[in-house]
């Protein structure tokens, strides 16, 4: 085991690998920390890695932009 890697409980393991479906790019060690960081409820974990994914933070981003350039400029 390398230095600063978590030992995952095997009873968490399915847990993990569900939401890891549901997520997409998560590693588990990722996983595994927020959902100790939501008391272990999967459907809040998901919940806040979905919502983690830069890349529609960057989209949401983007449309504002285009909105606000119509809105000035329309």
């Amino acid at each position: 085991m390398s230095a600063g890697r978590v030992s995952i409980p095997n009873n968490v393991r399915k847990m993990i690998h569900n939401i890891k479906e549901i997520t997409g790019k998560h590693s588990d060690d990722e996983i595994y920390a927020m959902l100790k960081d939501c008391c272990m409820d999967p459907n809040e974990t998901a919940q806040k890695l979905l919502l983690q994914d830069p890349f529609h933070e960057v989209k949401r981003k983007g449309h504002r932009k285009k909105e606000v350039k119509f809105i000035l400029f329309g």
